[in-house]
């Protein structure tokens, strides 16, 4: 008689159980076809670092194109370096 008794005790909570869980998984469905917004979990990362300091620009020299040959170099070189330009 008592071993009876705990089963049904035991089946009953299974079935409320069962019963909460389909209730909240119902739920779930509906809040998000209905658009309700759900909590949003923060990631946990590390703190961003610093900015790092401003570096100093890096100064780029003009450049030009060769009066004989046409092509592009620095304003501070004296030659093309082209074996057929006639420049020294």
């Amino acid at each position: 008689m008592p071993m009876g008794f705990l089963l049904k005790i035991i089946v009953f909570g299974v079935a409320i159980y069962a019963a909460w869980r389909t209730v909240m998984h119902w739920k779930g469905v509906f809040d998000r076809v209905t658009g309700k917004p759900q909590p949003r979990v923060r990631p946990t990362s590390a703190p961003p670092e610093p900015p790092a300091a401003p570096r100093q620009a890096t100064v780029i020299d003009a450049s030009g194109t060769c009066r004989i040959c046409g092509a592009y170099l620095s304003s501070a070189a004296t030659r093309c370096g082209r074996s057929d330009c006639p420049l020294p």
